[in-house]
């Protein structure tokens, strides 16, 4: 880690382009933080949102810290204002992740609307996975059955598969959830997690 930091630092002294200079103190950032030095960290982050205030990466970067130091409103006011600058030019990565930090903060309302940006919900990816469950956590209903419909419907994706039960739980139509497992569980038959969920089920509605 000292020789990476080393390299990194004389990097900058030799003069870099702005955004190879930008991402060279994003790393120094990312390894003073992996090493808990919170001063550090800070140090860089405060430099970076001086050269650009309106950088969304550099919010981000700023409320990682915040949340390893367990300051939870710092952590707020960071992606709050990092979410005030999002429009339809913001770049894919910066899209994505604001999005892992709200979703890592439990903030799935705000997350979703993000990753409908970047994922399509229809096709089994972790962005995908992460935009079903906000729907799941926001109470977003009617997204997440259509999407877990679209999915889970093969028998073949377990993550769209127990949204799809949790949903349809929720709302008190056990007789879906048994139609959905059923289908899970003639190809999965051996996926004891969710032949215990079913046999949950089937017990409350006294089969």
């Amino acid at each position: 880690m000292e020789e990476a930091k080393d390299t990194l630092e004389k990097s900058l002294i030799g003069g870099l382009p702005n955004d190879l200079e930008a991402e060279t103190n994003r790393m120094l950032l990312h390894l003073a933080l992996d090493a808990n030095d919170f001063a550090e960290a800070r140090k860089f982050s405060a430099s970076m949102r001086a050269s650009n205030p309106v950088d969304v990466l550099c919010l981000i970067d700023a409320a990682r810290i915040e949340k390893r130091a367990e300051n939870t409103v710092g952590v707020s006011l960071l992606l709050d204002e990092a979410l005030g600058y999002i429009s339809d030019t913001t770049p894919h990565r910066e899209l994505i992740e604001l999005a892992n930090s709200l979703y890592g903060a439990e903030r799935f309302t705000d997350a979703w609307p993000i990753y409908e940006k970047v994922a399509d919900v229809k096709i089994a990816s972790t962005l995908s996975d992460r935009l079903l469950f906000s729907y799941y956590r926001s109470g977003e209903v009617d997204k997440a059955l259509v999407a877990c419909h679209d999915r889970a419907q093969s028998g073949d994706d377990k993550f769209a598969t127990q949204i799809h039960i949790s949903v349809l739980d929720e709302i008190g139509d056990l007789a879906g959830t048994v139609s959905v497992a059923e289908s899970y569980i003639a190809k999965h038959p051996n996926d004891y997690e969710v032949r215990v969920r079913f046999a949950t089920i089937l017990y409350r509605l006294d089969q």
